[in-house]
């Protein structure tokens, strides 16, 4: 089992690597080739679900149940005060955008989140459930989806930035397989993961420049670290929620085999 994790982390971390920017394209052939590279991810991911038997807990696209949407509130809360508080990202566009590149911006973001959940949450979740609880699944897939993150050093960021995106990685990756783990519903994930990037893929576009500097400036590391700590404070709502679907889980898996 380690070696098929081992592996797909190695694909992921590949494919999302790829460094497009570096070749300088126009922005669209560059959100094309983004689209592409999803596409190509969905594909393999697909296989290694099929090889791993893994379908029957991973093929429900819909609610089974109606009821698991009241339970779904909060996340939806979250999501609603997420895009506020990002209002600036979403509706402060660069002139020169057009509205096919922002399309294709959307619809390659859209690929990519799905990509992703398909991996951490409909592979790695359930491949990890068959030897370990769902807590360990859970808490594990979502640190080596924090982990996988640490790819962007190669493509934008200092480290510190990093480090604070694989903490809200962390947590993302928390409430998002729990959510998983709820309502089997892969495709409900994939468009709260999608939600979630709307404001950095805006941002994107807007931004003409990346920096590249992977240090820490170490006479702001006073301010770095404590605004770490305030940003933990901000997850452990996540996190407690995230529990709170886990135990709603194990509930009803002792209920269904007493």
């Amino acid at each position: 089992m380690y070696k098929k994790i081992i592996v797909g982390l190695l694909i992921t971390a590949i494919i999302l690597a790829f460094p497009v920017r570096l070749f300088n394209l126009p922005v669209s052939l560059e959100l094309i080739l983004k689209a592409v590279k999803g596409i190509i991810y969905i594909t393999i991911i697909l296989f290694l679900v099929k090889r791993e038997n893994l379908t029957n807990d991973f093929h429900s696209f819909f609610f089974k149940s109606r009821s698991v949407l009241l339970k779904l509130l909060p996340v939806f809360c979250l999501l609603i005060l997420y895009i506020i508080l990002n209002k600036e990202k979403l509706f402060k566009l660069d002139v020169s955008i057009t509205n096919t590149v922002l399309g294709l911006s959307l619809v390659s973001t859209f690929i990519l989140a799905l990509a992703e959940e398909i991996f951490f949450r409909g592979y790695l979740y359930n491949l990890l459930k068959r030897k370990y609880s769902i807590y360990k699944s859970v808490i594990v897939s979502s640190i080596l989806f924090a982990f996988i993150h640490i790819v962007n050093i190669f493509r934008y960021g200092d480290l510190w930035s990093i480090m604070n995106q694989m903490l809200f990685a962390m947590a993302l990756g928390m409430l998002l397989c729990s959510v998983y783990a709820l309502t089997k519903n892969i495709l409900l994930v994939g468009l709260m993961h999608f939600i979630i990037n709307i404001p950095a893929s805006i941002s994107n576009l807007n931004s003409t420049v990346i920096n590249v500097t992977g240090i820490i400036n170490e006479t702001d590391l006073v301010e770095n670290v404590m605004s770490t700590l305030f940003f933990i404070a901000l997850m452990l709502p996540i996190f407690m929620l995230s529990f709170y679907y886990i135990k709603v889980v194990n509930k009803a898996n002792q209920n269904k085999y007493p």
